[in-house]
Parts: structure tokens; C-alpha cells; sequence
């Protein structure tokens, strides 16, 4: 593989633009619909260095700037304010890959362009050429794009005064040598291009990206250079640091949670300081204001922290951005506006995204660019939402322009309290205005009063005229009312920010959202939910139904792959919700609680039709979760089932451990109803080894016998003392509690463990007499595996949960539990495999916790005592070992599944899975198994277009603590209405997956269709010198939607493998196309090569195949030549190409991988570059390196 891009030529990208404009409505995968269309009379038009910006938004200096394509992506999506990516004269950097890691807050490695300084100057002129032509073909107002290209350039004065540099630097002002061939270029295609009036200045702007360690004099030197000597108006990249260490940390470590990200000192100690930043700032933006330039500030640039993270091998130290840098970016912004009066012209960038776009905007950001938000699923296309957010919060204040947005926002939104004091303050230092504060106040009156239907600066001019002011003072009053509005949303925004739950870290868990799948050439479409899912739930499906408003076949749909939907839809651990594919766009669907509002609909039991009965008996062991699955899918099947219990209720830890507050009994009752129409009988107080036996069982007739008993002995901590009083287990604890008869807890319980049985005991010892309630865990809060929700409850009710505590001796009076002693554990930031912290013993750290019960809840034993002479196999850890496939033991006959078999203890959906899969497994043993599903077509562009856009999950409700003292109910119930909204945020990912498609900023990763695919593909064997089918195998590939890779394109940056959903790396495992000859050739394998006679080449073992369809097809294998049938690929005619052992055999996948790719892109990707004759390219202008 190569991480190195390899530009097209320019005929070749104009081709393609043309061509995919005109067979699909389409560009890089980007349809019509998702086309930004301006206006004339947009609100939110603004003019920036004498320049008109239809949008005031923008893409930062970054990967979605680095080539042709991501510019005019980042263009056709409403991105006015291009910050070209950073050039350098050091321009063949080694970049470590991956070099982005976005999963949560961002980090990258890599920080400035990857092609030579003039191949980036040809790709931003091939942008600037085209964006032109589409600007005019597309009939979008003005003679000429409202856009800006904004150079970067860095890191010191010396690379800057480099031949390379300096030539891009006078060539990006004047390109006239090399505009008029690219032009010609377009205008075989296009030819009204050539009646627009293109400038050969692409740019006249440009911002110092400075280095993490740039002195504050080398900053200067460089920004005067810029201003006097190159006459541009110039921006500084201000690094983050300048707010100061403990403001930094305190925002991103403290205020917002992100513990684990490590700020060195060093980060702050080689940065601009803000003492030495601001007389800089006052100087440069004298500098540019005698030349009649602007200067500016862009804040903020990534901020440099230490490499804890598992992506990054070879990197002392990684890059954050994202939104756990956007409050101190925010804050950043307001000190230096204040220190500025709101007279310093700003950019920002730090974690931008559709929801904060617009307060950003009126706080006094002139342009606001982005790139983590676009790296995240969604990709280019969420900047749509940019705007539309904008537009509709300008709607919202009845504003005219952006100035206008800003005013009535603060009017309306900020403390106008503080108006007239600010300015008095600031019309006396800044503008020599002498305004008393009563006159302040007026005004402060009259904006209140007067501009509801009026511009603000209409009433502020109105105002200022009737005392008489002259133009100057009315202007300068104008223009200071509108920056001091600015600051006072900027106050109020910077502190807000530093509380608001969209940015603090424990408000999103994305660390869970891969699966275990593995991902192959084609059929990757598969719903990440139902990966996760132990049932196999198809919730898009009933998420559709809800939305449709049909709520019997939401049930129906429930019911036919849930075995116990009313019991999970109050207490499955939705693991499924971890790799909902939202996880990334904003929060995963609320599953569970959907299911629950589902089966809250169900008013008659629904049941499907039983197949008819086949006289065979089966005996379940244990009424629990397990037990009851099988006991439902056995009977669908025909089966005769009886269910011996050892209690006297149905639902083992379900029925009776789990508390009321979260699983009443009706709901318990409502899946047992399916189990009595059924007809299986439930034996109560059977348990065996006592009152029967598993021989005598056989002897009764049971062909077949499932043991579900789960684990019921408690495991203990294994510390000398632990038989003493007010030490039990959580299992006898909770029993007691379901039961109505409580054992006396005393005032001081301690719960040891962090999983949600633990959460069950704390919160019932409140509700059963305790005063104080403890859960001491040795690790912190944010390792606990418990249901987020349910810890947030447990603190919610005043549980305090007693962190890096870990439990090391017991203190016992008198034979009873008087206090248990722990010692402290921290992290050192050493982590385990799977990446979770590592505590470690602190030493002599010893302190007691005063308990009168301790409530073990770290898992259980199973209690195996009733397999009589046929003791079956165990695992080390106790439990019965069992076929992966079948769960049938070592004993012939019997199966096992749940908490009692394999690794033991699991979830409750587990072990209703375990029953589910032995059902299947028994009935098919006796029945024979079933058929599949039809796949269902999709509209493309309308998915892509859905995907864009970002919406929060409907908020679960929650009952007022003043009404938690019982055990009612806790959670309340989804209304039709809410649940309707929320089933309309699936994505329907079951029908469409493409996500690594949406997050790739090079537009390399592609979405092709195709036509299904199944046939029987024969392996060749050679005899006496011919080559003869033999053995057929299946080949299939048949989803409609199919991924490839354009590698030209592709500089395995990573970011594809954060939003696929499998466990797979879409760059290296997708098919993967080339267009540079010489790096296909040294390929081993997943090579691809389309060719202009539309052929196709791949690379296998090191070797060429090559296949093409002229009726038949022909395919030349290194070894065999062969023509078969087009249809089916069945084979016509094959003959070896050398001398063949007989026996020898071949295989025809490689011909059957090219065939299918090679239909899909030609009927869906004609477009498409083939290998062709070298192109126009920019080449090397001569400079010295």
C-alpha cells in the first residue's frame, strides 16, 4: 500500500466533474439536493478584506482543503471562507499513519500539506478554475464565487523566504502563467468558461500557522514580513495555550471531565504568553492599518498534549481539537476581546459545529471554519445544517443582516444590565464619546423598546440623531453599540460553555461503538445494533413502524425476535445502543426504552403461528430468562415443553432480584402470558437433584433437557472474617427485598461492586431503611460497567459511590460487621490491552468505612449438584462447557445456556439468546431450520442527505425524588409523539452503511451500486493437459450498495476505520483502485486498475490477472486463460498458460472479484478516471530546494 496521494491530471478531474454532473446530479458523491444554493438577499452574507462571503462559514486549514476535490466539496456545501492547508518549505515530511483519531474529541499527528509545495499550488488552482465553472453553470448570484482562498503558510521566517515558498507565496497572488491552460482545460467541457472573468490572484490573504513552540519575536518578524513586504492581510494561528496553564487545565480537565487527556507543562512553557501576545497584537494591527491591511487572530490552533492514546505509534505527542477544546477556545476569545474592546477582527476554530455556529457567530466571530466536526459521520455534508441552524436563529431575532443577528441576540438572549456601563466605559476609552450612564441607560431603553421591527443600528443612529450627535459621533456610536453587544454574548457565551453538557465528557460514550465483525470485499451493510444485539432484534425495522405511527407491527415485529421484548425493554443492558451508528453523528437511539414504549402498546398478547405438533418432550431446568426463551421458541416449533422451577415465580434473577422500581411484575406477567397461550406448564418448586432428576426426566420421555439454573452461590472477597453478621450476598439481599421481607440492613450500608446488580442493592437499601448508603469500587466512576443511567441515579438519590477504594480487611465486634477497611488505588496512566485504566495500590493509605452491612455484589458460582453419575464437563471457572453452536454439554442430550454454561454469568439478553439459540438448535435437530429475507432497495442520495444532519435523542423522563421513597416505577414511559420523533432518527443502517464514504476528506472512499450477484463458482483442476471444473463453491455478493477505494486519493489517514462499525480498516480491506501504474504494479494483493478499453487488472499473490467482457468473459490468470459464461461464470473454455500437474488446482475468485466490480462501476461509476495517457499537471516551476 502507499500513504502518499498522487494527484490526477486536470483533464481528468474536469471529466469527472462534468461527467458525474451530468449521469448522476452528482459531485464526489455529493448530490444535488445537498448542494448549498445561495442567495442574493441571504442574512448571513457579510463582507471580509474587502470581499464579499456569501456564508461566513468556512472549512479550517486541514485535510478537507489539501486537494481539488475537497476544496470544491467543502465549497458545494457552503464553505465561503477556505483555509487553504498549510504549506511549508520542509515538504516531504515522513507523516506517521495513522495520523487522525477522532473517535471523541480529535487528535491528529500530522500538521501540515503532504505534496510538494507547487502540487499543492496546482490543486488549489484547479479548485479555484472549477469552483468558477460551477459557480456559473450552477446560475448562483454574482459575476464570481463569494469566496475567499486564505493561504496558511508556517513555521518560521527562514522556511518562509525559501525559493519554494516564496514562489507559491508570489504565485497564489498572481497565477496568470498557468490559469489560461486550466481554462482551456474546462472550457472543452464547459466552454462559458471562458466568458468569466476569472482573477489570477487567488489570493491576496493569508494566516501564520506557527509551530507549538514559535517565539514570540519569530511570530512578529514573520507577521510584519507578510504585512510590509507582501502586502497581505494577515491572521496569527493563536495556540490555545496563551489562556494559561491552570485556565486550560482547569476548563478541560476540570470543568469539562476530560481527566484523561495530559496537558504537559511543556506545552505551555515553549508558547506565546498572553503578556508578550498583546502588545504584539496592538503593534501588528498598526502595522496593517498603515498599509490599509487587516490584521487578525485565528483562534484556535490544535493544542499540543502527551500521546496516552493507542492509535498513534511513534508520537511522543498528539494534537487535540474538537469539543473538548472548544470552551477554551471560547474563553481564549473573550479575554482577548476584552482586552481588545471587541476591536480586533477574529476567526475561530474549535469545535465549531451546527449548534454553536450561530453563537459563535454573535458573539463577534467574524468567520467561524471547522474540520473535526466534518471528520466525524456525516462528513461534509453536516455543514448544510451550519446553515440552516444559522439562517433559522437569525429568523428566530427577526435580524436583517449578521451586525443586526448580533445586537437583537444580545437584546434579547445577554444581560442588557451590564449595557450601559459597558458602554459608557467603552465610549470614553475607545472612541472619545462622552456618555454619561443615564444616557447609556437610555439607549440600553430605547434598543430594548425599538428594535423588535427595526435594524438595531437604525434605533442606535435614531437615538444618537435626537441628541443632537453629528455623523462621526453617530457612526462611532453605531459602530461601538454593535461591539459591545458583541462582547456581552461573548461573556456570557464563554461562560456558559464551561457548564454546558454538549461539551463535557461524560456526556457521550463513543469508545464502544465497534463491533466484532469483520469486514470483506463486499456485503458490509448490516445494522451495528443487531451486531450487538444477543437476539438478533431488528430495530430498525420496528423504529420504521414507530415512526409510521403503526404500533401493532412495531409489537409484531418485537415479538417475532424477542423472546422476553416487555422484560428487556425495561432492564436489557442495550449494549446496542454502544454501537448505534448515532453514536457518532450525536447519541445513539433510545433502543431499550423504545422497545419498552413498544410493548407498552401490546394489549392482547401477540403470537405467531405454531407449527404443528410433533409428539417430542422437552424439560427446561430453571424459569429464568434462559428457560423462558427456549421454553417460547420450542413451542413456536411444535415442541411439548415443561419448565421446572426451583422457586415459586417465574424469571429467575429477573423475577426475583431485579426491584420493582425498574421491572414491575405486570411486565414480568405480560411475556409469561405468551408462555400460558402457548401451552407450556411451569412446575414450581421443582428443584433439581431433590425433586427430580435429569435420569428421570429421560425416563418421563424428554427427548431432549436444557439447563438454565443460572449461578446462584455468591462469590466472596476472600477476607479472613467474612462469615461474620451483616456480611451477604447481593442475590439473597435483592430476593429478600422482591419478596416484601427485607433483611434488616442497619443504618451503614456498604455495596462492594460496580455492575447494575450493585446499583440494585444501593438504591433498595435506601428504600429499605438505610440512612447512609455506600458503593466502594476500587477503580472510578467512569470504568464502572453499570448502566450509565442507573449510576446517575444512584447519585441522583445520594448514594455516595466511594471511588479508587479497594476493600483489604473487615472489622468485626462482638462476631459482627463493624466497618470494612480499604486502601486507596490511583492510575499512573498505564493501561490494560483493551485500553481501560489500570489502578494500582497506594501504599500505607489505609482508612476505614463504618458499615453495619456489607452487600457482596461481585458475581456468582453455579451450583452443579444434580447430574448424578454423569458429572459433565466444566470450565476453570466453574461452568458447564458447551458447543459454541449447539450448547449441548459433554452429556448427550443435555444442553445448557445462560448464567450456568461457557464463560458464566453474562446479561440478561445473553442468556435469553443462549435459550434462543438452544431452542433453534434442538428444534433443528428435529425439525429441520427456516428461510431468509429479500433485501429492500434504497434511494442513495436521499440516505447520504438524511446522514447529514445532527439531532439529539428524545430525553428519558424520570420521576421527582420526593416520589422515590417506594418502589414504584422510576422511569417513565415515551408519549406516542416522543417516540414517534425519536423512531425518525434511525438511519436505517440495516439498508445502507457507507459511512467511511461520508467521514473521508480526500473523497477517496467511494459508493458504487450494483445489480445482487449469486452463482456457484467451480474451482479448476488440471488433467492431461486441460483444465476441467470441479468442486462448486458459493459466491455471492448481492447488497446494492458496495464500497471501493480510489488509493490516488487515499493517505490512510485513518479516519475511516473510527466511523466504520466493524472491526475492520476500510482503506486496506475494500477493493482498492489505482490509477498510478507503478504503484499498482507493486502491489502483492487488493490491487485494481480499470483501463479507457474497459477492462480491468488486479493484483493477486504478486501477480496480474486481467479481465474483460466482450460477450463472453475473458480472463487471463498468471497460470490459465478461461472465457465464461457472462451470466453465471460458469466456464466455457480454459486452458493453462504453462505446463500443469495434473490434480493442480485453480481458482476463479480473483475473475468473479473483477467481474463484480467491474459491472458495478461501470453502470453506476462511468465516470469514473481510467488509467490513461499522462495529463496537464503543474510541473516542478524550477525553483530551488
Amino acid at each position: 500500500m502507499s500513504d502518499r496521494f498522487h494527484p490526477i491530471s486536470m483533464e481528468q478531474l474536469t471529466d469527472w466533474v462534468f461527467d458525474e454532473l451530468e449521469q448522476k446530479d452528482s459531485l464526489f458523491g455529493v448530490p444535488r439536493a445537498a448542494f448549498f444554493v445561495p442567495k442574493a438577499d441571504d442574512r448571513f452574507r457579510l463582507e471580509k478584506y474587502g470581499y464579499e462571503l456569501e456564508t461566513p462559514l468556512g472549512v479550517a486549514a486541514g485535510p478537507h482543503t489539501q486537494m481539488a476535490q475537497n476544496i470544491i466539496v467543502s465549497w458545494l456545501v457552503g464553505a465561503r471562507f477556505l483555509e487553504l492547508k498549510t504549506v511549508q518549505t520542509l515538504d516531504e515530511l515522513e507523516v506517521n499513519k495513522p495520523c487522525i483519531d477522532i473517535e471523541d474529541e480529535g487528535y491528529n499527528v500530522e500538521w501540515s500539506q503532504e505534496l510538494k509545495v507547487f502540487e499543492s499550488f496546482d490543486e488549489y488552482l484547479r479548485a479555484w478554475v472549477l469552483i468558477h465553472a460551477l459557480h456559473h453553470k450552477f446560475g448562483f448570484p454574482g459575476d464570481k464565487p463569494g469566496m475567499i482562498f486564505n493561504m496558511s503558510v508556517g513555521y518560521n521566517l527562514e522556511g518562509i523566504l525559501k525559493p519554494n515558498v516564496q514562489w507559491f507565496l508570489d504565485t497564489m497572488r498572481d497565477a496568470s502563467e498557468y490559469l489560461e491552460a486550466y481554462v482551456e482545460i474546462v472550457a472543452g467541457r464547459y466552454p462559458a468558461v471562458r466568458d468569466i472573468d476569472i482573477s489570477a490572484e487567488l489570493s491576496d490573504t493569508i494566516t501564520l500557522s506557527t509551530m507549538h513552540g514559535c517565539p514570540p519575536d519569530e511570530i512578529e518578524r514573520i507577521t510584519q514580513y507578510l504585512l510590509e513586504e507582501r502586502g497581505l492581510h494577515t491572521s496569527v494561528k493563536c495556540n490555545p495555550t496563551l489562556l494559561g496553564a491552570d485556565r486550560v487545565r482547569g476548563i478541560v480537565n476540570d470543568d469539562l471531565g476530560f481527566d484523561d487527556v495530559p496537558v504537559p507543562d511543556e506545552a505551555f512553557g515553549h508558547d506565546l504568553k498572553y503578556v508578550d501576545a498583546v502588545p504584539m497584537f496592538h503593534n501588528l494591527r498598526r502595522v496593517a492599518a498603515e498599509r490599509g491591511l487587516t490584521f487578525g487572530l485565528k483562534l484556535s490552533n490544535t493544542l499540543e498534549v502527551d500521546n496516552w492514546r493507542t492509535v498513534f505509534e511513534g508520537d511522543d505527542m498528539m494534537y487535540l481539537s474538537g469539543r473538548a477544546l472548544h470552551a477554551v477556545t471560547a474563553n481564549l476569545a473573550m479575554r482577548i476581546s476584552e482586552d481588545f474592546r471587541g476591536d480586533l477582527l477574529l476567526s475561530f476554530a474549535g469545535g465549531a459545529d451546527a449548534f454553536n455556529v450561530a453563537d459563535l457567530l454573535k458573539s463577534g466571530m467574524k468567520t467561524v471554519t471547522v474540520c473535526s466536526d466534518l471528520l466525524k459521520s456525516g462528513g461534509y455534508l453536516r455543514m448544510l445544517q451550519y446553515v440552516e441552524q444559522l439562517g433559522k436563529e437569525i429568523d428566530d431575532v427577526g435580524a436583517a443582516n449578521l451586525p443586526d443577528f448580533v445586537a437583537k441576540s444580545a437584546i434579547r438572549d445577554a444581560n442588557i444590565d451590564e449595557f450601559a456601563p459597558l458602554l459608557r466605559y467603552s465610549a470614553l476609552t475607545d472612541s472619545g464619546l462622552n456618555l454619561d450612564l443615564d444616557a447609556c441607560r437610555g439607549l440600553a431603553s430605547a434598543l430594548q423598546s425599538e428594535s423588535i421591527d427595526r435594524p438595531v443600528d437604525e434605533v442606535a443612529r435614531a437615538w444618537s440623531e435626537e441628541l443632537g450627535f453629528d455623523e462621526d459621533r453617530t457612526a462611532a456610536l453605531v459602530e461601538l453599540t454593535g461591539k459591545v453587544l458583541a462582547r456581552l454574548n461573548l461573556r456570557h457565551y464563554a461562560d456558559s460553555v464551561r457548564t454546558d453538557w454538549r461539551y463535557r465528557k461524560d456526556s457521550f460514550r463513543t469508545d464502544r461503538s465497534k463491533t466484532p465483525r469483520e469486514l470483506e470485499y463486499f456485503d458490509c451493510i448490516e445494522a451495528p445494533c443487531l451486531d450487538e444485539c444477543p437476539v438478533d432484534q431488528k430495530v430498525p425495522q420496528y423504529m420504521n413502524a414507530v415512526r409510521d405511527g403503526d404500533f401493532l407491527e412495531a409489537v409484531r415485529l418485537t415479538r417475532q425476535d424477542n423472546p422476553l421484548p416487555s422484560i428487556l425493554g425495561r432492564v436489557c443492558d442495550h449494549l446496542c445502543e454502544n454501537t448505534c451508528i448515532r453514536t457518532h453523528f450525536d447519541q445513539p437511539l433510545a433502543i431499550r426504552h423504545m422497545k419498552r414504549f413498544i410493548m407498552d402498546q401490546e394489549e392482547q398478547p401477540v403470537l405467531f403461528t405454531r407449527k404443528p405438533g410433533t409428539g417430542d418432550r422437552v424439560a427446561v431446568i430453571g424459569a429464568g430468562p434462559a428457560g423462558l426463551a427456549a421454553a417460547q421458541e420450542l413451542a413456536y416449533a411444535g415442541l411439548s415443553v415443561t419448565i421446572f422451577e426451583a422457586h415459586p415465580y417465574a424469571g429467575g434473577m429477573v423475577g426475583g432480584a431485579i426491584p420493582e422500581y425498574r421491572l414491575p411484575q405486570a411486565v414480568i406477567d405480560q411475556d409469561l402470558a405468551i408462555l400460558e397461550s402457548l401451552g407450556v406448564e411451569i412446575h414450581y418448586g421443582k428443584k433439581a437433584g431433590v425433586d427430580f432428576t435429569l435420569e428421570g426426566l429421560r425416563a418421563d420421555g424428554y427427548r431432549a433437557i436444557f439447563v438454565a439454573v443460572g449461578a446462584q452461590l455468591a462469590k466472596r472477597l476472600g477476607l479472613p472474617g467474612e462469615e461474620a453478621e451483616g456480611i451477604m450476598d447481593a442475590l439473597l439481599y435483592l430476593r429478600s427485598v422482591r419478596e416484601n421481607d427485607p433483611v434488616p440492613i442497619g443504618d451503614r450500608v456498604g455495596i462492594i461492586g460496580a455492575g447494575d446488580t450493585a446499583m440494585d442493592c444501593a438504591r433498595s437499601a435506601l428504600r429499605t431503611g438505610a440512612r447512609k448508603v455506600s458503593i466502594i469500587y476500587r477503580r472510578t466512576i467512569d470504568q464502572m460497567p453499570a448502566d450509565r443511567e442507573e449510576i446517575h441515579a444512584c447519585l441522583e438519590e445520594g448514594i455516595e459511590i466511594v471511588e479508587l477504594a479497594k476493600p483489604t480487611s473487615l472489622h468485626i465486634e462482638d462476631g459482627a460487621l463493624a466497618g470494612l477497611i480499604c486502601s486507596r488505588t490511583r492510575y499512573t496512566g498505564e493501561r490494560d490491552a483493551s485500553g481501560r485504566k489500570i489502578p494500582f495500590d497506594v501504599e500505607d493509605s489505609d482508612f476505614e468505612i463504618p458499615l453495619d452491612t456489607m452487600i457482596l455484589a461481585i458475581s456468582q458460582h453455579s451450583v452443579l449438584d444434580f447430574f448424578g453419575d454423569s458429572p459433565p464437563d466444566l470450565t476453570s471457572g466453574g461452568y458447564l462447557v458447551v458447543d459454541p453452536t449447539t450448547f449441548e454439554t459433554s452429556v448427550p442430550g443435555v444442553y445448557a445456556g445462560g448464567d450456568v454454561a461457557a464463560d458464566g454469568p453474562s446479561s440478561i439478553v445473553k442468556a435469553a439468546a443462549d435459550g434462543k439459540a438452544v431452542a433453534a438448535a434442538i428444534s433443528a435437530s428435529m425439525n429441520g431450520p427456516s428461510e431468509q429475507e429479500t433485501p429492500q432497495e434504497v434511494d442513495l442520495n436521499e440516505m447520504i442527505v438524511k446522514r447529514a444532519r445532527r439531532e439529539y435523542r428524545v430525553p428519558v423522563s424520570f420521576t421527582p425524588l420526593s416520589q422515590r421513597e417506594g418502589f414504584n416505577e422510576t422511569v417513565v414511559g415515551f408519549t406516542p409523539e416522543e417516540a414517534m420523533a425519536e423512531a425518525a432518527r434511525c438511519l436505517d443502517c440495516h439498508l445502507i452503511c457507507s459511512l467511511c464514504v461520508g467521514v473521508c476528506p480526500n473523497m477517496a472512499l467511494m459508493t458504487y451500486e450494483m445489480e445482487p450477484f449469486r452463482t456457484t463458482l467451480p474451482s479448476l483442476a488440471a488433467a492431461g493437459g486441460r483444465l476441467v471444473a470441479g468442486d462448486v463453491s458459493p459466491y455471492v455478493a448481492d447488497q446494492q450498495f458496495q464500497i471501493a477505494v480510489l488509493t490516488d486519493f487515499c493517505n490512510e489517514c485513518g479516519n475511516c476505520v473510527t466511523a466504520c462499525p466493524t472491526s475492520g480498516t476500510p482503506y486496506v480491506d475494500k477493493p482498492r483502485f489505482y490509477l498510478d501504474r507503478e504503484d499498482f504494479e507493486a502491489q502483492k494483493t487488493n490491487a485494481f486498475m480499470l483501463f479507457e478499453d474497459g477492462s480491468i487488472a488486479s493484483r493477486v499473490d504478486g501477480e496480474t490477472h486481467r479481465l474483460s467482457v466482450n460477450g463472453a468473459v475473458e480472463y487471463q490468470a498468471p497460470e490459465f486463460e478461461a472465457r465464461l459464461e457472462a451470466g453465471s461464470l460458469s466456464v466455457l473454455e480454459a486452458t493453462p498458460a504453462r505446463e500443469a500437474t495434473d490434480g493442480e488446482s485453480f481458482s476463479l475468485e480473483p475473475a468473479a472479484d473483477m467481474f463484480v466490480l467491474l459491472k458495478g462501476l461501470a453502470g453506476s461509476m462511468a465516470h469514473l478516471p481510467a488509467v490513461a495517457a499522462a495529463g496537464t499537471r503543474i510541473l516542478h516551476p524550477g525553483y530551488a530546494e
